[in-house]
């Protein structure tokens, strides 16, 4: 009877020393004393790397937690090096008319003010079509109801730099239209 209870402690033993050892192997076979996980093999520094590794880890958790406003900070901070790196040297706000879009079909109605927008800006800035700029806003605006709904005009500013590159860009609204009744 003692015998069957010392071996039962035995093997409860070695389950122990199975389940710290790992997938499918007992500590002596992974070369390790029992009780020690698969980074801390006895007189190894294994197991301060491993340490180090998980502070890190848990050093850039925090920062990985707010991706939108490191990314909102990192688009700001290129947009001012963008506008303070171009050298402006022409500067109009101008209204472009975009119902000639409505001509076209209703599912080609977006790429026709599209193109209408940098036909209109290599006419008054004297460019080339293919040097035009047209800014993301502008394109959200011209594009936020749908294709076949084009807005019939549009408020834009244009810059044009030394370098004769021209950028079209949304021009904020100045609170035209109509009046609301109080």
């Amino acid at each position: 009877m003692e015998q069957d209870s010392a071996e039962k402690a035995g093997e409860q033993k070695k389950g122990e020393e199975n389940k710290t050892a790992g997938a499918g192997e007992t500590a002596e076979k992974a070369g390790r004393k029992a009780g020690e996980t698969q980074g801390e093999k006895a007189g190894d520094g294994a197991g301060e790397a491993v340490k180090a590794q998980k502070e890190k880890a848990e050093a850039k958790a925090p920062a990985a937690a707010e991706p939108n406003e490191t990314a909102k900070k990192k688009r700001e901070e290129k947009a001012q090096a963008e506008s303070k790196k171009r050298e402006i040297t022409l500067e109009r706000v101008f209204t472009v008319n975009l119902s000639k879009a409505y001509e076209a079909p209703k599912r080609w109605r977006q790429n026709a003010a599209a193109r209408l927008l940098r036909e209109f800006c290599a006419r008054h800035f004297k460019a080339a079509a293919e040097s035009v700029r047209i800014d993301g806003g502008l394109n959200r605006a011209v594009r936020s109801r749908g294709p076949s709904a084009v807005p019939k005009r549009i408020k834009i500013r244009l810059t044009k730099d030394k370098e004769g590159t021209t950028a079209a860009e949304l021009a904020v609204a100045s609170g035209g239209g109509a009046k609301k009744k109080s």
